[in-house]
This record gives C-alpha cells, sequence and structure tokens, in this order.
C-alpha cells in the first residue's frame, strides 16, 4: 500500500524460498534512480535462522545534502520500520534495536530515516528460531 500524503509505504511478502527475497529486493535495487545501501537475506532451515545483511552506503548521505533544506524537513520525524513474522517462535535476534514480540513469532525494529541516511542505523539482523 502507499500513502504519498504521508509517505507511509507497506510491503508484505509471503516467500516459500528465501531466493526470492534476494531477487525482489535486487530489482528493486536495480530499479531505483539513487542507488544506497545494499541488503541480503538468508535463510537456512537446518539451523533454523533467518539472516539480513545490511550494508550502509555513503551514497545515501549525498543524496540527502543535495536536498533543499525544506525537503530535508520530512525526515526529521521519519522512520523505517521493519517487522519479520515467523512460523516458529524465536529464540533470538542481534540487532539491540530490535524486539521480539509477546508471541515470540515476530521481530519489529524501528530505525530513524536519518540515522540511516547518516550511516548511524543498522538494519543487519540475525533471528533464531526455535527447532
Amino acid at each position: 500500500t502507499a500513502d504519498y500524503d504521508n509517505f507511509i509505504f507497506s510491503v508484505s511478502c509471503n516467500f516459500k524460498k528465501i531466493d526470492n527475497i534476494n531477487s525482489m529486493t535486487d530489482d528493486l535495487w536495480r530499479k531505483q534512480k539513487n542507488k544506497t545501501a545494499v541488503s541480503s537475506y538468508l535463510f537456512d532451515a537446518s539451523k533454523g535462522y533467518f539472516k539480513r545483511h545490511y550494508q550502509y552506503d555513503v551514497e545515501a548521505k549525498k543524496q540527502y545534502n543535495k536536498l533543499k533544506s525544506e525537503n530535508k524537513k520530512v525526515f526529521d520525524d521519519a522512520s523505517y520500520t521493519t517487522i519479520y513474522r515467523f512460523d516458529k517462535e524465536i529464540v533470538s535476534q542481534t540487532n539491540g534495536s530490535s524486539k521480539i514480540s509477546k508471541s515470540k513469532k515476530a521481530v519489529m525494529q524501528r530505525v530513524s530515516a536519518l540515522d540511516i541516511i547518516n550511516g548511524k542505523g543498522n538494519l543487519a539482523n540475525t533471528i533464531q528460531l526455535k527447532k
């Protein structure tokens, strides 16, 4: 869904193979006018873990600095939120800014857009599932 007035966008996916997430994100990244950070995903069913690799790219800061002051203001209160849901319970996760839900079947992370732009927000995470 997309709400362009309030800059709220929601993407929901259900993948049978984790490689499909990588294909989707690679395709989206190739189509972007301004390329920034790179993410990839890995799921090891035998070990029961999901991993998101994230690498900051200074291009985000360069593109942000090109904006006019009034356009930069939109990022002051903006955040990036991810929620990962699983069928099995979560035993642990490695990102300090992420939280495991009460049901132990979801992990949520909310990061300030400015932290992402400035390289202070880390989106990487390894989520260990109960075997």
